[in-house]
């Protein structure tokens, strides 16, 4: 998840089922459907404050709430086979009180989830699950930006509608016909511009691109971007050149696939398994050619020009991403070639990621199980852009209660965002404190080093949180297995498990207590919450 100036609050993911009380069509592409149910109420616990909420619609005929997954926590383990047939889609609008959403559903061929909205009638049932997170406004904007086509429009309705009263900015909405545009209720200060395709295909236009880059955007400009994966990229580049990256928020809401399940892309992507597509991808991601081709530059010597490369020595690069079926025939950038634009492709495969790096580190393996030895480095254990979803479930550990000075280390981001946080480079040197979240830090020290570190943390707070990714799900997540190996291949040793980080607490005399705080399938899942004999542990605890 890309950092953001909005903030943020995370919430439990539970599947709830709800009825179809109404639906019908606000205009030739869009069709709305009115659900409602008692699990929807904010009595029982559901929750849509943030304008571009979205839940997952679970179109899967026949199947049974047990089926879905299993609530664990805070967390929720999908159903990898059941998760394939959801579809995110964005609250339109909530009524807490009577437990109603409104989902604004595109139509379009093949679209799972937009045959269903088309045959809805009152009194069938579906289930959804979450929404996983709430993001308000940004509140240091002063003006909002927001662009998006038709699939955003539902998003950016709610974000003008609940904006304050004296709110200043503009909305650029891509439409696929006249008839396709709605009458939006708005602050005065903001104005709405609709741009029409009138006849191209959607995910091919440049009309939003176009308008973008002709504006003039004043300081203090916080500015969302949703649509189609691929034709947003100009967008976000052109932006995040003219403001700072967590006051731009670009979102790809769709992927043009043509036939394919935008899914099968994905999962294509990071399960090729020979050497050569794994260093292929991050050699063509750390030059920057996706977006290029992106662009349009498909010829060596325009490439070339772009990034400075010799134009002879770029053709067996193109030929390799042809043959991966990274472009076309013609030289453009395929479906499957487009998923590298994506923000966390780009993040993962970059060769500037210290990651990366320990994952090609993977070819001097035997030499380290040989010798015992790392290569040196450290490879981040804690990923900053998961960090956000983690404040509220941290910040609410029982061990934080009536915490008003926490020291935080390893990340700057947490320590801005969580209540009572303070940012601080050494933990035992910071002078006394209620409490103390260390994110990494000790997955990047060696046994000695880091017991004498939470030995030194104890002595000044009476709780440390440990946020760090641990070997537990190895055997069945191959992120952590990856993460796990690049550890082992650059420090050395392997991640930690849970219970190595429990010896470590028994070093420095204390006690680890797990704490579940995470949701879906992200790295961390769990708190180790560290605290000395004396302290009161009222809250369960995870064996």
């Amino acid at each position: 998840m890309a950092r953001t100036s909005r903030p943020l609050t995370t919430h439990p993911i539970r599947v709830r089922e709800a009825e179809v009380v109404e639906a019908w069509d606000l205009s030739p592409a869009m069709r709305r459907v009115r659900l409602q149910s008692e699990e929807l109420t904010a009595q029982s616990g559901f929750t849509s404050t943030g304008w571009d909420d979205h839940i997952k619609i679970i179109v899967r005929p026949g199947v049974r709430k047990a089926d879905i997954g299993i609530p664990r926590g805070d967390r929720f383990e999908w159903n990898r086979e059941i998760f394939s047939s959801t579809r995110s889609y964005t609250v339109r609008a909530w009524d807490g009180e009577a437990g109603v959403i409104d989902v604004d559903f595109v139509r379009h061929r093949g679209g799972l989830a937009a045959a269903w909205a088309d045959a809805a009638r009152p009194g069938d049932t579906i289930f959804i699950a979450g929404p996983k997170s709430c993001a308000g406004f940004s509140p240091h904007a002063s003006y909002h930006l927001f662009v998006g086509d038709e699939t955003a429009l539902p998003a950016i309705a709610r974000a003008l509608e609940e904006l304050p009263a004296d709110a200043q900015g503009l909305a650029i909405l891509e439409v696929p016909s006249t008839a396709d545009r709605q009458d939006l209720t708005h602050p005065a200060g903001v104005e709405v511009r609709y741009v029409v395709r009138d006849g191209v295909s959607a995910g091919h236009s440049r009309l939003l691109a176009d308008e973008v880059e002709t504006l003039h955007l004043p300081e203090g400009t916080f500015a969302f971007v949703a649509g189609e994966a691929l034709s947003i990229t100009r967008i976000r580049r052109h932006l995040r050149s003219l403001l700072p990256k967590e006051d731009v928020e670009v979102v790809g809401y769709w992927r043009r696939t043509g036939d394919t399940d935008p899914l099968e892309l994905t999962s294509r992507i990071y399960h090729m398994a020979d050497l050569g597509p794994p260093l292929l991808l991050r050699v063509v991601v750390t030059l920057g050619l996706p977006a290029l081709l992106a662009e349009g530059l498909t010829s060596p010597e325009q490439l070339a020009a772009a990034t400075g490369i010799n134009p002879a020595l770029l053709p067996p690069l193109l030929d390799a991403m042809t043959l991966l079926g990274l472009l076309d025939s013609d030289g453009a950038l395929s479906d499957l070639g487009g998923v590298l634009l994506e923000e966390e492709a780009e993040s993962h495969l970059n060769l500037a990621n210290p990651r990366a790096q320990g994952e090609l580190g993977l070819l001097k393996l035997p030499e380290v199980l040989r010798t015992g030895r790392g290569l040196g480095g450290v490879i981040p254990t804690v990923d900053e852009g998961f960090l956000p979803y983690l404040v509220g479930p941290v910040r609410e550990l029982p061990e934080l209660a009536g915490a008003t000075r926490i020291l935080v280390a390893g990340s700057a981001t947490l320590a801005a965002d969580l209540p009572d946080g303070e940012a601080v480079s050494d933990v035992p040197s910071a002078g006394p404190a209620d409490a103390a979240v260390l994110a990494g830090v000790l997955g990047s020290l060696d046994d000695e080093r880091a017991a004498a570190y939470l030995s030194g943390a104890l002595r000044v707070c009476s709780v440390v949180v440990l946020l760090e990714a641990t070997s537990d799900r190895a055997v069945r997540d191959k992120a952590v297995a990856a993460l796990s190996l690049a550890s082992l291949v650059s420090q050395g040793r392997p991640l930690r498990s849970t219970a190595d980080y429990r010896r470590l607490a028994q070093r420095a005399d204390a006690r680890l207590h797990v704490r579940d705080i995470g949701w879906g399938f992200g790295l961390i899942h769990s708190a180790l919450v560290v605290t000395l004999p004396a302290q009161e542990d009222d809250a369960p605890e995870r064996p």
